[in-house]
Protein backbone atom coordinates (compact mmCIF):
# COMPACT_ATOMS: atom_id res chain seq x y z
CA UNK A 1 0.00 0.00 0.00
CA UNK A 2 1.38 3.40 -0.94
CA UNK A 3 1.81 6.20 1.58
CA UNK A 4 -0.84 8.22 -0.20
CA UNK A 5 -3.34 5.38 0.19
CA UNK A 6 -2.36 4.94 3.83
CA UNK A 7 -2.86 8.63 4.52
CA UNK A 8 -6.30 8.50 2.95
CA UNK A 9 -7.18 5.44 5.02
CA UNK A 10 -6.08 7.22 8.20
CA UNK A 11 -8.21 10.23 7.22
CA UNK A 12 -11.29 8.10 6.55
CA UNK A 13 -10.78 6.29 9.87
CA UNK A 14 -10.53 9.61 11.73
CA UNK A 15 -13.70 10.90 10.08
CA UNK A 16 -15.59 7.67 10.81
CA UNK A 17 -14.56 7.84 14.46
CA UNK A 18 -15.66 11.48 14.68
CA UNK A 19 -19.08 10.52 13.33
CA UNK A 20 -19.23 7.55 15.72
CA UNK A 21 -18.33 9.75 18.71
CA UNK A 22 -20.98 12.33 17.82
CA UNK A 23 -23.63 9.68 17.21
CA UNK A 24 -22.88 7.79 20.42
CA UNK A 25 -22.79 11.03 22.46
CA UNK A 26 -26.20 12.10 21.11
CA UNK A 27 -27.71 8.69 21.92
CA UNK A 28 -26.13 8.63 25.39
CA UNK A 29 -27.44 12.12 26.05
CA UNK A 30 -30.97 11.07 25.09
CA UNK A 31 -31.02 8.02 27.37
CA UNK A 32 -29.25 9.75 30.27
CA UNK A 33 -26.04 7.69 30.25
CA UNK A 34 -23.74 10.43 28.94
CA UNK A 35 -21.76 10.79 32.17
CA UNK A 36 -21.39 7.12 33.08
CA UNK A 37 -17.85 5.84 33.56
CA UNK A 38 -18.09 3.45 30.62
CA UNK A 39 -19.35 6.10 28.23
CA UNK A 40 -16.61 8.50 29.34
CA UNK A 41 -14.01 5.76 28.89
CA UNK A 42 -15.39 4.96 25.42
CA UNK A 43 -15.32 8.63 24.44
CA UNK A 44 -11.73 9.03 25.62
CA UNK A 45 -10.70 5.97 23.61
CA UNK A 46 -12.37 7.37 20.51
CA UNK A 47 -10.69 10.74 21.05
CA UNK A 48 -7.29 9.03 21.22
CA UNK A 49 -8.00 7.14 17.99
CA UNK A 50 -9.23 10.33 16.30
CA UNK A 51 -6.14 12.27 17.39
CA UNK A 52 -3.71 9.56 16.30
CA UNK A 53 -5.29 8.77 12.94
CA UNK A 54 -5.80 12.46 12.20
CA UNK A 55 -2.18 13.22 13.03
CA UNK A 56 -0.90 10.35 10.88
CA UNK A 57 -3.17 11.34 7.98
CA UNK A 58 -1.96 14.94 8.00
CA UNK A 59 1.74 14.13 8.37
CA UNK A 60 1.65 11.46 5.66
CA UNK A 61 -0.25 13.73 3.27
CA UNK A 62 2.26 16.54 3.80
CA UNK A 63 5.18 14.16 3.29
CA UNK A 64 3.76 12.64 0.09
CA UNK A 65 2.93 16.10 -1.27
CA UNK A 66 6.51 17.24 -0.65
CA UNK A 67 7.89 14.09 -2.28
CA UNK A 68 5.68 14.57 -5.34
CA UNK A 69 6.79 18.19 -5.70
CA UNK A 70 10.44 17.16 -5.50
CA UNK A 71 10.24 14.65 -8.33
CA UNK A 72 11.04 15.70 -11.87
CA UNK A 73 8.60 13.47 -13.74
CA UNK A 74 10.33 10.43 -12.25
CA UNK A 75 7.79 8.08 -10.74
CA UNK A 76 10.38 5.63 -9.43
CA UNK A 77 13.74 6.54 -8.01
CA UNK A 78 16.60 4.46 -9.35
CA UNK A 79 18.31 2.89 -6.32
CA UNK A 80 21.46 2.27 -8.38
CA UNK A 81 21.83 5.96 -9.19
CA UNK A 82 24.08 6.86 -6.30
CA UNK A 83 26.35 9.24 -8.18
CA UNK A 84 24.44 12.25 -6.87
CA UNK A 85 25.48 11.37 -3.31
CA UNK A 86 29.13 10.73 -4.17
CA UNK A 87 31.96 13.17 -3.80
CA UNK A 88 34.46 13.74 -6.64
CA UNK A 89 36.98 11.13 -5.46
CA UNK A 90 34.36 8.41 -5.33
CA UNK A 91 33.17 9.32 -8.83
CA UNK A 92 36.72 9.09 -10.18
CA UNK A 93 37.22 5.70 -8.51
CA UNK A 94 33.95 4.48 -10.00
CA UNK A 95 34.98 5.65 -13.49
CA UNK A 96 38.35 3.89 -13.15
CA UNK A 97 36.64 0.68 -12.07
CA UNK A 98 34.28 0.92 -15.04
CA UNK A 99 37.24 1.41 -17.39
CA UNK A 100 39.03 -1.66 -15.97
CA UNK A 101 35.92 -3.77 -16.41
CA UNK A 102 35.43 -2.66 -20.01
CA UNK A 103 39.13 -3.32 -20.83
CA UNK A 104 38.89 -6.86 -19.44
CA UNK A 105 35.87 -7.67 -21.59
Amino acid sequence: MTEKAQSRLYAVTALACIVWLIQSSIEASKDGSLLTIWNIFFSICLLVVIAWTGYRAITMMIRTDKEEEGQDNDDVEDPLDEEEDMDEEEKIELEKADEKISKNQ
